[in-house]
This record gives structure tokens, C-alpha cells and sequence, in this order.
């Protein structure tokens, strides 16, 4: 977000950019759509940015756009260059509106809900509930109760502590243990990111309940 090219404009601070960067990604999670538009056109598979950065002046909409967070989709139209980085500031953002005083329940209803009478996590919004629950203990034990296979596939795993790793492998093996065989759901490049020599004392203990 920060501007390195001096032929560039840089009216936007990094923090104002960064702001805005949170807020569409939000949006477009919320409203499962990539695309972002600048030309208002209409399209139901789009979403237009002045519709999102209201208080913005179109000057400003354009810059941010214009960085290389994003990448061009079309005409007058751009993506986030990766999806992993609109997953990490739609999390930043549901976070600062958090610290703003959203509602528990109203955070809650854009993560969670049911399907077939299961407790789940939205699938749309899984990415974006990894993130939170690195941040925040009610919302892991939230994911932990309903799919702690998550934490190995989205967010950032390596970034979790060992106690949180713990958490993690002492919520998924009860969701297999007696099962007899099936997929694990996990695969050999995930279970990495969460591996560590110390918790060797705690998959010896769950050893048996694993594999019974």
C-alpha cells in the first residue's frame, strides 16, 4: 500500500489505504463476489467501490485501486492480487469493528450457523473465522467445536502458539476417535504447519483414542 513509484499519486496515507483495503474485502466476502468495479456497471457479479467507500472522493477510490494490492479483472474492473490477503483484511476488519463494539451475536451470525441441524462454520467465511480465532479465544473455541480441521488449512497455522496447537489437536481427534476408517481431512502439507517436536508428549497421549 505504500506508493514507490514517484510518478504515482500518494494522497492516501498507508493507514487510510490500508482502512480502505479492509472494508472492500469485508464486502466482498460478505457479498461472495471477487470483482470490484469502478465504472458502475451494473453487473450482479460485481461490486462497485463507491458503493463501499462512500465517504470517499473518487480521487481517492482510483488511487487505491491503482496499488498493487490489486490486480486488473477486465475493464474498470480489479481483484485482490491474492485471495490470502483479502482473507487477512476482512479478518482485520470484522476485528477493528469488534474493538468498535460490534454486537457478540451480530459477529457471531456472519461466522457461524447450522446446516442439516449441525452447528457450522460458514463456508464462506471460514478463511476470514481462522484468522479471528488466532486473535480471539471465544471465536477459537467456537471453530474448535465445529471444525477444528480449519486451523490447519486457513488462517496462518504456523503463526499459532503451542498451547493454541494443543487446543487444536485435543478438539479435532474426538471428532474421528471411534469411527473406524475415514478421511482425516487433513493432508500431509497442513499437518505440517501445525507439527511442532514439543507437543510429541500430547499425540502420544491421544495416541490411543486416535487409533482405536
Amino acid at each position: 500500500l505504500r506508493e514507490k513509484r514517484p510518478n504515482k499519486r500518494q494522497a492516501l496515507s498507508v493507514e487510510k489505504a490500508q482502512k480502505g483495503a479492509e472494508r472492500i474485502a469485508l464486502a466482498l466476502f460478505l457479498s461472495k463476489k471477487r470483482t470490484l468495479t469502478i465504472n458502475e456497471s451494473g453487473d450482479p457479479e460485481k461490486l462497485d467501490i463507491g458503493d463501499i467507500l462512500i465517504d470517499w472522493t473518487p480521487d481517492e477510490q482510483q488511487e487505491l485501486i491503482g496499488k498493487s494490492l490489486f490486480d486488473p479483472s477486465g475493464i474498470g474492473s480489479v481483484r485482490f492480487h491474492h485471495r490470502a490477503t483479502q482473507e487477512y483484511l476482512a479478518a482485520l476488519r470484522l476485528d477493528r469493528l469488534r474493538s468498535d463494539g460490534i454486537h457478540n451475536r451480530s459477529l457471531f451470525a456472519l461466522l457461524f450457523g447450522e446446516l442439516g441441524g449441525e452447528a457450522v462454520v460458514k463456508p464462506s467465511m471460514a478463511p476470514v473465522a481462522a484468522w479471528l480465532a488466532l486473535w480471539h479465544v471465544d471465536i477459537r473455541r467456537m471453530v474448535l467445536e465445529r471444525e477444528p480441521a480449519l486451523l490447519f488449512r486457513q488462517g496462518l497455522p504456523s503463526a499459532l502458539s503451542l498451547d493454541i496447537r494443543a487446543e487444536v489437536l485435543r478438539a479435532y481427534v474426538p471428532q474421528y476417535a471411534g469411527k473406524g476408517w475415514c478421511r482425516a481431512g487433513v493432508g500431509h502439507d497442513e499437518l505440517k504447519r501445525v507439527a511442532h517436536p514439543q507437543l510429541s508428549d500430547l499425540v502420544r497421549e491421544l495416541w490411543e483414542d486416535a487409533y482405536t
